[in-house]
């Protein structure tokens, strides 16, 4: 590496004040220099950062069995992806509660936060910038900026991002809630500590439960920014429902194809050829018959209720598949990088996305000829006059930005309206 050196007092300064280097950053805690023929910016460490760096040296060589070397880079373990860290920076100071303009100014100067710990450490022309940008924010705030007559992006994402967290969040608690008040409420109140599926009701109260612990992933997940684990475990809700609606348009599905499963006194799974157990067939303990438990998605499909439900299985079902398979053509999405005020928050559509069809999935259960007829109806009322305004709200206002259009919302209003038609006088 080349010996650091710095530049002549009387050279104009590199940071873009026009001023000479004297008379500009030379008066800062750092150093403008040459590194070979290349000029770079020269910082002390600070003492806090000191056990830091030495931490991670530490890690290295514990994960490694070596010391790093010079050819190693000193934030190896940090991603470089996504500009997750600039991202993961920008939640943490929302959780904070520092004010948005300066979270605005942070990001689109790449890292930018004066304070009054390093502000002797930057250059005044990025003080100015990074002061520039705060006003840039606040002007969109609170109006169209003068002569634009576009739509002001982020006046329209903060308030958009702030209006579906707002209603995801009670969407999610009342589904969670409805769906423990099913099972309490079909299982006469008493504790489940063993469970037995020998019914359609029992499947049912299997899938309320896993369908809660699904929604309480999905908010965990909203949280930390992780919209493709979001839409993973979206194709779970989905596949649900599908099984559902079979169930309750045919019981002869539950019977024949699933319950002989794990009906261990009646049926047990047959055996391959090599040995190796067929999940795909059973045989009768008592007759020795061999009957075909297999079930295709793709083959669900035909018996669902509504038209739209089959272009959801060809849009949504196919592409949530690939967040769970290693699916090459979903490779783009995970590195594309989303302006978080130039677009709604990616994880917030896939919760809104997810919590409509588990809304579909509660009607189902509910629907099913075994539920308590009073449940139909508090679940009926539920959606109709509490959930149904608020999600069809939220899609209406996600897919009004013509340069983030998503046929899948589209598809959700629609499916939405064909069970509520009296959704658009909501």
């Amino acid at each position: 590496m080349d010996k650091f050196k710095e530049i002549p007092d009387k050279m104009q300064c590199p940071c873009g004040s026009g001023k000479l280097y004297e008379k500009c950053c030379k008066k800062k805690n750092f150093k403008f220099g040459y590194n070979g023929k290349e000029i770079v910016k020269q910082i002390p460490i600070h003492e806090e950062l000191i056990p830091v760096l030495e931490e991670t040296r530490t890690q290295f060589t514990e994960y490694y069995g070596r010391a790093p070397g010079s050819k190693d880079y000193v934030m190896a373990f940090a991603p470089i992806y996504n500009d997750d860290l600039l991202l993961q920076t920008m939640y943490l100071f929302r959780k904070i509660g520092f004010p948005e303009n300066k979270i605005y100014a942070y990001y689109k100067s790449d890292g930018l936060f004066p304070c009054d710990l390093n502000v002797d450490l930057l250059p005044e022309t990025e003080i100015k910038e990074f002061s520039s940008l705060c006003k840039e924010y606040d002007d969109c705030i609170s109006g169209d900026v003068e002569g634009d007559q576009h739509i002001n992006a982020i006046k329209y994402v903060m308030a958009s991002n702030s209006y579906i967290e707002e209603q995801v969040d009670y969407v999610v608690e009342s589904i969670i809630s409805a769906l423990n008040d099913f099972i309490r409420r079909h299982s006469e109140n008493t504790p489940i500590l063993e469970y037995q599926i020998a019914n359609e009701l029992d499947y049912c109260i299997f899938s309320a439960l896993k369908t809660v612990k699904t929604l309480q992933s999905v908010i965990h997940l909203k949280e930390n920014h992780l919209a493709e684990c979001i839409y993973a475990l979206s194709r779970g809700i989905f596949e649900n429902y599908m099984y559902m609606c079979n169930i309750n348009s045919d019981p002869a599905l539950f019977y024949d194809k699933l319950l002989p499963k794990v009906d261990e006194e009646n049926y047990t799974f047959a055996k391959r050829s090599d040995g190796k157990i067929d999940f795909r067939s059973v045989i009768n303990r008592h007759t020795g018959k061999k009957t075909s438990v297999r079930i295709s998605i793709s083959d669900l499909k035909e018996k669902q209720p509504y038209d739209t439900d089959r272009d959801l299985y060809a849009i949504f079902y196919q592409t949530a598949c690939q967040y769970v398979h290693v699916d090459i053509m979903s490779a783009k999405s995970y590195f594309s990088v989303a302006n978080p005020y130039d677009e709604i928050d990616r994880s917030l559509i896939a919760a809104l996305i997810t919590l409509i069809l588990a809304e579909l999935l509660l009607l189902q259960i509910s629907q099913n000829t075994n539920v308590l007829q009073q449940y139909k109806n508090d679940i009926l009322f539920l959606c109709a006059n509490n959930l149904n305004s608020r999600l069809a709200a939220c899609l209406k206002i996600a897919n009004n930005d013509p340069e983030h259009q998503n046929v899948i919302l589209e598809l959700l209003l629609k499916r939405m309206k064909e069970q509520f038609p009296d959704l658009d006088n909501a």
